[in-house]
């Protein structure tokens, strides 16, 4: 009786083992913050991130304030921001709400040659005719 018992309880023990949940953990994205800089007294602060995409892409993420005008554009261009030339990447009609932009694109680029960029990303009003600022991004921050 004792043996059918015992036997019983490790049954028990090891079914209930087994029915353990898995934890399974979700992975935080990495990505990257760039200080926003004015530019011809524009007032708009804030920042540029570079978060790491499914598919092999970035997703840039403009998180900046003290936008009035209700769509800016935006390029990323070559070189540090002191010699920016040549735009690579484009992002047109970025909304802007309650004064504030909060939008996201992603690029064709894996997050880590995103990183290794010598570039700047450079927001302008809607015509593209006015820089209102720059973020040193990848290797320039």
């Amino acid at each position: 009786m004792k043996i059918r018992s015992l036997v019983l309880a490790l049954i028990i023990m090891t079914t209930l083992a087994a029915c353990k949940k898995d934890k399974t953990t979700v992975a935080t994205p990495r990505s990257s913050s760039y200080t926003f800089t004015q530019q011809n007294n524009s007032g708009i602060t804030g920042k540029i991130l570079f978060i790491e995409a499914d598919s092999g892409q970035t997703t840039v993420d403009f998180e900046l304030n003290n936008t009035p005008a209700p769509k800016y554009i935006a390029h990323i261009h070559q070189g540090p921001p002191t010699s920016y030339h040549g735009a690579i990447y484009y992002f047109y009609d970025i909304p802007a709400w309650s004064n504030k932009i909060s939008y996201k694109q992603n690029i064709p680029l894996p997050y880590d040659s995103a990183l290794l960029l010598d570039c700047t990303l450079a927001l302008h009003d809607s015509t593209g005719n006015l820089d209102l600022g720059i973020a040193g991004v990848g290797i320039n921050h």
